[in-house]
Order: structure tokens, then sequence, then C-alpha cells
């Protein structure tokens, strides 16, 4: 049988894992006057008259209706160096679990307005690790980076920009996600693209040739090679992100991740 959403052409929000925006009397802010874009019945009606049935924003069926619904993508990637995982809360919602150094949640749609944003070591939810807002607009692709080193987690809230990618060339940039590294330089193919990468940086695009290429992560001051990823392949039409993590008094040291990011395959 043809549910009521199937005959309006309308998509469920996948598993809706990801809560709704908080309401401004949930924010723990001082100036609420810039709390924008909730959502709210009545809003829900004005968008879409020929809808009978408002849907109950609290409920997990969600109208996505292509082209015209205001969304946005989020994922979570864990660039924090530690041993144990992390639980991921966000409005008070378990939404990432048992989540490992280095390793990148799935993505989900998600609305615009604030989150809370809570992580905790995996099953202990006496402490947390971290406990701030983001503020998330529509069209847009979002990486919630955690990192620092010991008991400072910081995040860094990552945005796509969302360009035009041409089949036969490809972006990257360069995210500087180690919180004990010196200022760097970027050597690409032995060439150097980008100077004095501190910590979090993150680099403007660079639009490069599809196929292998090399990258060098070399100390500012001494030129020394602290890091490199001599086997980095290049795919047309798709933006990248070199992720720099790691602890510098670690022996591992530095690390380059390398990551597709979603401008090159999630739709609107």
């Amino acid at each position: 049988m043809e549910s009521n959403w199937d005959a309006m052409n309308v998509e469920p929000m996948e598993e809706m894992a990801f809560p709704l925006p908080l309401e401004t009397e949930e924010l723990e802010i001082q100036d609420k006057s810039d709390v924008s874009l909730e959502i709210q019945k009545e809003d829900v009606r004005k968008i879409y008259p020929e809808i009978n049935i408002v849907p109950n924003i609290t409920a997990t069926l969600i109208p996505i209706i292509s082209g015209i619904t205001l969304y946005s993508y989020i994922r979570f990637f864990d660039a924090y160096p530690s041993a144990q995982a992390v639980d991921i809360y966000v409005n008070g919602r378990l939404t990432a679990e048992n989540v490992l150094y280095r390793q990148f949640t799935k993505y989900w749609k998600t609305f615009p307005g604030y989150y809370r944003i809570q992580v905790y070591r995996t099953g202990d939810r006496r402490r947390a690790l971290l406990d701030k807002y983001i503020n998330l607009i529509g069209y847009r692709v979002y990486t919630v980076a955690l990192s620092g080193l010991n008991d400072n987690m910081d995040m860094e809230l990552i945005n796509d920009f969302l360009r035009p990618l041409p089949n036969q060339q490809a972006y990257i940039r360069i995210a500087g996600l180690s919180a004990n590294a010196p200022t760097m330089d970027a050597y690409w193919d032995d060439s150097l693209v980008l100077s004095e990468i501190n910590y979090p940086e993150i680099s403007r695009y660079l639009f490069t040739r599809i196929g292998r290429h090399n990258l060098k992560m070399r100390d500012w001051v001494s030129g020394a090679v602290l890091v490199e990823e001599p086997d980095i392949q290049l795919l047309g039409g798709n933006a990248y992100t070199a992720y720099v993590i790691g602890d510098m008094t670690d022996r591992v040291g530095l690390q380059i991740i390398l990551t597709r990011e979603g401008i090159s395959y999630l739709n609107f």
C-alpha cells in the first residue's frame, strides 16, 4: 500500500538518527537573538500547503522534498589521539557509538539550527571530554573533527565548499589537526603549495590533475619532513582532504589521513 509520503513524492528522513535542532529555550547561551531557522508546524504548513497531515516534528518521519527542503549533511571524524573510543551525543541523544581514533562516521542528513555536541569515553558518561554547540545552515556538507591532546579535546566544524567538480580534475585541501605539530609547509609533488599551516587551520582547496601524487609536510623553520604520503591517488570529479593528525611526542608521530569529501557524491 502506498503511504501518504510516497503519494506526495516525499522522502522520509534517513533513519532520523540525527536529532532535530534545539529549541531556543534549550540553548544554554546568553544571546538567543540570533537563533533562527527553527522548524515549526506553522512553517511546515506554509512550505508544504499541499500536505494535509502536518508531520510531528518530534517523530521519526520527516519530509525531505528534493530541491525544496532546507537540509545539510554532517559526519564526525575522530582526530583526537587516544587509545580509547568515544561516544558522541547530539542534543542528549547517543548518535555515534564506539568511534575510534582516525575513524569517520557516516553522513547524516540534518536540518539547520543549533546542536549541542557532547563527547564521552565509550560507556562512561561521568565527565564529558567535550561539550559545545554548533550552528548549521542549509545546503552544506560538514565534518565535525574532534582534535586536541590529553584531556583537552576540541573540535572543528569543517565545511566542504560546494563547487562544480570537473571530471578531468580534482580538488585537495590540507587540514592541520595535530595540536602540538609545529608550523608546517605543504609540498605537493615536491612543490611548495601552502605555507605556514598551523593548528587547527583548514586550507583552501587546490586544483590539481588526477592520478598519482606525493604530499610532504615540512617543518616551516627547519624544512625537515615531518610526515609524507608518497602514493596519493586522485580520481577526477572528486574533492579530497588530507587530514594531518597525531601527537608529536608519540612514537608514531604525525599521520596523513586522506578522505574523499561528501561534496563528491552526496546529493541535495
